[in-house]
């Protein structure tokens, strides 16, 4: 990311005592990347560094725990942050999930989106006090998609990518993998639906496009676009773009897993799969 004031181009990382530490490109050092001695941040006690973006031209990021997540703006120059946003009510475990930058679907710019609570969420720009707005509730949703009751979904862990579109380059495309517990309810019928421990082993993802001021989102599977199980896919955890020449950017790998506690062994996946 490249901080306007100094020309200088960074990479951030956080790290698991919940700093923030940041590197510039040396050419002369094996890694490449010359790493600060001292952090250029220190999140409160306890919260995760959960993500990065860059969203009109300024520097995000977002750290969480115990149900509390906080947005913070880092000022070019200087590397100080300042928060922009806190958000409550979220569960123990709860996470800000897929920090990233999304057109306005509102207007000009961009605005921040990202998962907390089993919503995503959009953050507007400075001008409008960073108001959020909800742009998709998962749980009511799918419980509607599905026709089961869903419990909790954990969504954008640990991204939410934009992708080639062959069909209309116009359109912007998110594929946001995720996980889903349904209810106890739900598996109390004659057939009840995959899971492991209640949590979802269908493989599912979000596919979301956005087509100037319009948002859709359209589920999706791992295995053939359809509900077919044929492994323990739970937690569709991360998606990309194959880096393979050779697949001429129409192929996308998908990866995931989430023990979720549960003592298991050889169910973390990788699928290939084509446009």
């Amino acid at each position: 990311m490249i901080d306007a004031v100094n020309s200088k181009t960074f990479v951030f990382a956080g790290l698991v005592d919940y700093w923030i530490f940041s590197g510039t490109y040396t050419s002369t050092l094996p890694g490449k990347i010359q790493w600060a001695t001292k952090p250029e941040f220190v999140a409160p006690p306890n919260e995760r560094v959960m993500g990065f973006t860059l969203c009109n031209n300024a520097i995000y990021c977002a750290t969480s725990d115990g149900g509390i997540g906080h947005v913070y703006k880092r000022t070019d120059g200087t590397g100080a942050r300042s928060l922009v946003k806190t958000l409550t009510g979220g569960g123990e475990s709860e996470d800000m999930r897929g920090l990233s930058a999304i057109p306005n679907p509102g207007g000009t710019g961009e605005v921040l989106w990202l998962c907390w609570n089993n919503e995503a969420l959009q953050i507007e720009d400075p001008a409008s006090n960073y108001a959020t707005t909800t742009e998709y509730d998962f749980t009511g949703s799918l419980t509607t998609l599905l026709g089961i009751p869903i419990k909790y979904v954990l969504a954008a862990y640990n991204d939410n990518i934009p992708v080639f579109n062959p069909s209309n380059s116009a359109d912007d495309i998110r594929l946001i993998g995720f996980e889903m517990r349904y209810d106890p309810s739900a598996l109390t019928g004659a057939n009840p639906p995959s899971n492991l421990n209640r949590w979802s082993t269908n493989g599912m993802y979000m596919e979301r496009r956005q087509s100037s001021r319009n948002v859709e989102y359209a589920l999706k599977y791992i295995v053939n676009n359809a509900p077919t199980v044929r492994d323990t896919l739970v937690a569709t955890r991360t998606m990309c773009i194959s880096p393979f020449a050779a697949d001429n950017r129409k192929v996308i790998y998908a990866g995931g897993f989430d023990c979720n506690s549960i003592p298991i062994s050889k169910a973390a996946w990788i699928y290939r799969g084509s446009f």
